[in-house]
């Protein structure tokens, strides 16, 4: 009995012990504090005195034709299939202004059509090929001219979008003359816009 009380006591006390140790463990201090190297956010933009906003991704975007067969353009139709681009003109002021046009430039190359000659946007190095504007329903846009002629309506408000909606396809020079045929190569080829409101 005597043993057991001997032995119950070391283990209560060594118990205490551990406990006040574990309890009066100092804690780490925080690990100091690092910081990364300095990095810099550019805010561009331009303020202008029209009456709609058009975002950044619609002044500046890309239509990307792929690879394309000079097949496509030298036979058939003489032309790829179409490829669709939109601009959106957003938070319009319709107080005063209340339609709008717009305006491609690019430099231009001249291909037969047919029996008639189009202006087409040029590609560069490349001969006897160019790129075609149309509206989203396959009119024509005449490069240097305001389109179009009925003018879009403006949709004023916050948040209120005026979509405009275009479609581009490669055209090839209408000609069985070998000479007269599209050419390879690669092209990277810009076309302005500019908005007119009215």
């Amino acid at each position: 009995m005597k043993l057991q009380k001997v032995l119950l006591s070391v283990v209560l006390g060594s118990l205490f012990t551990v406990g006040s140790a574990l309890a009066e463990d100092p804690v780490d201090p925080a690990a100091p504090e690092v910081k990364s190297g300095l990095g810099t956010v550019h805010f561009k933009g331009y303020i202008n005195n029209v009456p709609c906003s058009i975002d950044s991704k619609f002044l500046d975007q890309t239509v990307d034709f792929g690879e394309i067969s000079r097949n496509e353009l030298t036979a058939g139709t003489y032309r790829t299939d179409s490829k669709s681009f939109n601009i959106e003109l957003k938070n319009c002021d319709t107080t005063t202004y209340k339609t709008a046009q717009i305006q491609f430039t690019a430099p231009t190359i001249e291909l037969k059509d047919g029996t008639a000659t189009s202006k087409y946007v040029g590609l560069g190095s490349i001969q006897n090929a160019g790129i075609a504007l149309t509206d989203s329903g396959g009119k024509a846009i005449e490069l240097g001219s305001r389109f179009p002629a009925e003018k879009y309506t403006l949709n004023g408000g916050k948040d209120q979008i005026t979509p405009l909606n275009f479609a581009a396809y490669v055209k090839g020079n209408q000609s069985a003359v070998v000479g007269e045929q599209a050419t390879t190569g690669r092209f990277d080829t810009p076309v302005n816009f500019q908005i007119f409101y009215q």
